[in-house]
Formats: structure tokens, C-alpha cells, sequence
């Protein structure tokens, strides 16, 4: 896709237009159905009259089963939509759901993400685990209870830790 680069919250503010697109690829679908690989990209410039440098790299790979779902994401980057940061960044996340019995699951996450590869002390550590029970149709209507966590590096930021309740309705 071409798209401009303010999106559809913001004014545009320079004439540039942003390339995106992704490619999914489920290279065994008769033998591992629910093997997939997917990749985001994204260049263009940051929202703002000096135009900087705004792209996207994001790798993928999930399974998906009726008892496991698993997932692994790589990002690599540079800049953001808004044009108010230019920097190198990187990170990854790993997720995994069991679902050892019918409408109930637990959840786990790890995410570590550099916001700026040329600056030391900078990078954060988040954690989360939880556990769900659907009420109905799967991911769809749950109540879920989770302890997140976010560690930061830099001495200045204070850690995030929290309990929370979720109730989630779909229509």
C-alpha cells in the first residue's frame, strides 16, 4: 500500500507517501496447518517538514493449535510516524497460550526492546502472565487476570508493576 504519512489522526505536514506492505507464507499447510511466517515492512518519512527517516522491519513466525498457540516477533527499525524520533531501535517478543482445558487458558509474554540502539541503559524487560476463562467462544468474551510487569535499564524510570482484572465483551 501507499499511504500518506500522517495517517488518519493526523494532518499531513510534508508530501511524502509511506510504502508498506506484508507477506504471510504457511509453508506446510497439509502437514502443519498452523505454521505461519509473516513480514511486515514499511519506508517512507516521519510526519514533520524535515522528513526524517521512518522504517519498519517485523518478522513473525506463529503456530497455532487447539491446545497451544505460540508466537515470535523480531522488529527492527528506524524513526516513527510522527517524526519526532530518528533513532535505530530493535526488540523482540515471544508469546505463548496453553489451553489445557475447554474455556480456560494461561498466557505468558516476554518483549525486551531497545528505543535507541546507540544509547546505553536505555533498553526494558516486560513480563506478563495470566490466566483467562472464555466465557463463550474462544478470545471472544473472557474475563482474564494478569500480572504485568516493565523493568527499565535506565536508573531514571521507575519499574511498572500491576495486577489487572479484565472483562472483555465482543458483539
Amino acid at each position: 500500500g501507499v499511504y500518506n504519512g500522517g495517517g488518519y489522526h493526523a494532518s499531513e505536514k510534508n508530501e511524502n507517501k509511506v510504502f508498506e506492505g506484508r507477506l504471510t507464507v504457511r509453508p506446510l499447510p497439509d502437514i502443519v496447518p498452523g505454521l505461519q511466517f509473516s513480514y511486515f515492512g514499511l519506508t517512507g518519512k516521519g510526519n514533520t517538514s524535515d522528513e526524517p527517516d521512518w522504517n519498519v522491519n517485523l518478522g513473525m513466525v506463529s503456530f497455532e493449535h487447539e491446545y497451544v498457540v505460540l508466537t515470535g516477533q523480531y522488529y527492527d527499525g528506524k524513526g516513527n510516524q510522527s517524526g519526532k524520533d530518528d533513532h535505530n531501535k530493535d526488540g523482540y517478543s515471544i508469546f505463548a497460550e496453553i489451553k489445557p482445558i475447554e474455556k480456560f487458558s494461561i498466557i505468558g509474554r516476554y518483549d525486551k526492546f531497545d528505543p535507541n540502539d546507540d544509547a546505553d541503559n536505555d533498553e526494558s524487560d516486560r513480563y506478563i502472565v495470566g490466566a483467562a476463562y472464555h466465557l463463550d467462544k474462544l478470545h471472544k468474551n473472557m474475563i482474564l487476570l494478569d500480572y504485568d510487569t516493565v523493568n527499565y535499564e535506565d536508573p531514571g524510570k521507575k519499574d511498572d508493576k500491576r495486577i489487572q482484572l479484565t472483562l472483555q465483551v465482543a458483539l
